[in-house]
């Protein structure tokens, strides 16, 4: 086995040589309180960051995790075997080295020792990490994650009910677990950087975890509270006593609020940004600028059987995609060519994807029953999106397409689409880790239909063999082109409108220090931040 403390770059596989090289060039609660002892009782000012976040969250429980805006909040509780750093390079975590066996199926983790949960008095050994995968598992806890550990030996007769553990997942001692998986399996160690494999064990009616802080005060509607965790293994570079997130939908709102001083940090939405890019007020707060890993798209219901492959491509075509992004989103996203952001290693440049061409649109369409050219297209309730949801109307229009704009709150409309009940919706989907395989087995696989992320319902025969062969494809230039082959023919297939790929924006207060819009959600934690005031 290689020891990763030493060999920290080489990766299970030649394939994850290349897929390491995406460094760019997706109320209290119960038991003891172990919120750490506010700074203002010693005699210094407490150090408060306060956030805006757009909704609630749809989870506390990172088991049930599976939103941007839920994995951000929960990603400051909860912490994982391994993680990824800034540039998106794997590492140990709570693990304190992982060994990776020749045949690339074997995965060898050794914890570190002294790490307690927030109840002070748990603490971190192997079989908890082991019982932690289980519940996540499990049926019963209901995960939409749950299959990122079905490549592990055992896993199947888990489920369905055949054993009583995982038998792949083995504990040695306290502190060593070995992880076996059925065959090569490339993504799998980003797998474990996933929030819902975050460890985390009951207490009482809660689920805690061993993050820097702790929940203080859970969601009332209009804000939640973090507090600092005192037994926090790495408490010493924790320089922030609570986080307050107030939940507020307008963008308008947030940046009143943000101007008035009273939020510290403000994710932008593209309407907004140039607003911040001005001398003055560049002057005033600091702009921090990342390109994202996620994909813009509305999606097409198949389960409902209403939308041909004609009309899918013609609406493709439709919508002015550079005219939108230039006009209302002032030049912050790149058009989507299909569902591979620009970061990717795989991406493809000589793919072209769904020009805007209204008058071929129109001619796709002149077979389509009258009765088919009208639909409900529902989104997100927000501000920013309703200029947007009108321009898309008024091109659809054009080519003789009636749509009806349905708006909804975004944990009523994630639990209807999950249901297969809407019949299309616009959505985003932002990289868990940084992999071609997040942007198509998650999102186009038949066996992830709803609530593992295929939110289309669509569902290839071929396709899915093609991308079986992907998950267990070990040579990295043949992935690379199964990925690219994957992604023209989704492309072909037209499940949804492929519309953007976002460049995150974000404006803090000059008092605070050391913060960055992080490459994936669910890697920032807010240790080492500091508030200087």
């Amino acid at each position: 086995m290689k020891n990763i403390k030493t060999q920290v770059y080489l990766f299970f596989y030649l394939s994850l040589i290349v897929i390491m090289a995406l460094n760019f060039s997706g109320c209290s609660c119960s038991g003891e309180n172990t919120a750490a002892t506010s700074s203002s009782a010693t005699g210094q000012a407490a150090k408060k960051l306060t956030l805006a976040i757009p909704s609630d969250l749809t989870a506390t429980d990172p088991a049930l995790s599976s939103d941007v805006t839920s994995g951000q909040v929960l990603s400051k509780v909860f912490e994982k075997l391994i993680n990824l750093n800034n540039d998106l390079v794997i590492i140990p975590e709570l693990a304190d080295t992982f060994e990776i066996a020749s045949n690339c199926t074997e995965f060898k983790f050794t914890l570190k020792k002294g790490v307690l949960f927030s109840d002070g008095k748990t603490a971190l050994n192997a079989k908890i990490v082991k019982d932690s995968f289980e519940r996540v598992a499990a049926p019963e806890t209901v995960s939409p994650r749950a299959n990122i550990f079905d490549k592990i030996i055992g896993y199947d007769e888990f489920i369905s009910k055949k054993s009583d553990n995982i038998s792949g997942i083995s504990v040695n001692g306290d502190y060593e677990i070995t992880i076996k998986i059925k065959e090569p399996f490339s993504p799998f160690l980003y797998n474990l950087t996933m929030v819902p494999a975050s460890i985390a064990i009951k207490n009482g009616s809660e689920i805690i975890g061993t993050g820097p802080f702790v929940f203080a005060q859970k969601s009332d509607g209009a804000k939640l509270t973090l507090a600092k965790n005192k037994t926090y293994h790495n408490a010493e570079n924790v320089f922030i006593d609570e986080i307050v997130y107030k939940i507020i939908h307008d963008q308008m709102t947030q940046i009143s609020e943000f101007e008035l001083g009273n939020i510290d940090i403000l994710n932008l939405s593209t309407i907004n940004v140039n607003r911040f890019l001005t001398d003055a007020n560049r002057a005033k707060y600091n702009v921090h600028k990342q390109p994202k890993l996620n994909i813009y798209y509305i999606a097409f219901n198949f389960g409902k059987n209403m939308f041909s492959a004609n009309f899918r491509k013609a609406l493709n075509m439709a919508i002015n995609k550079d005219e939108l992004i230039n006009s209302l989103m002032k030049g912050t996203m790149t058009p989507a060519r299909g569902p591979f952001p620009p970061a990717l290693s795989a991406y493809d440049d000589s793919l072209e994807g769904y020009k805007y061409d209204p008058v071929k649109a129109k001619e796709l369409l002149a077979a389509e029953k009258p009765e088919s050219l009208k639909f409900d297209l529902y989104y997100k309730s927000s501000n920013e999106t309703e200029d947007l949801m009108q321009m898309i109307k008024e091109d659809l229009a054009k080519i003789g397409v009636t749509i009806n704009l349905k708006k909804m709150e975004w944990a009523a409309l994630k639990s209807e689409i999950v249901k297969g009940n809407l019949p299309a919706y616009y959505l985003n989907w932002s990289a868990d880790f940084p992999d071609a395989h997040n942007f198509l087995i998650p999102l186009f696989h038949t066996k992830n239909k709803g609530a593992g992320g295929n939110r289309a319902f669509f569902s290839d025969a071929a396709l899915d063999s093609l991308m079986d062969k992907l998950e267990s494809t070990s040579n990295a230039d043949e992935y690379k082109a199964l990925a690219r082959k994957l992604q023209k023919d989704i492309v072909e297939n037209a499940p949804w409108v492929f519309l953007w790929h976002e460049v995150e924006y974000a404006a803090s207060q000059k008092s605070i220090q050391g913060y960055d819009v992080p490459k994936i959600y669910s890697m920032e934690n807010f240790v080492n931040l500091k508030i200087n005031r």
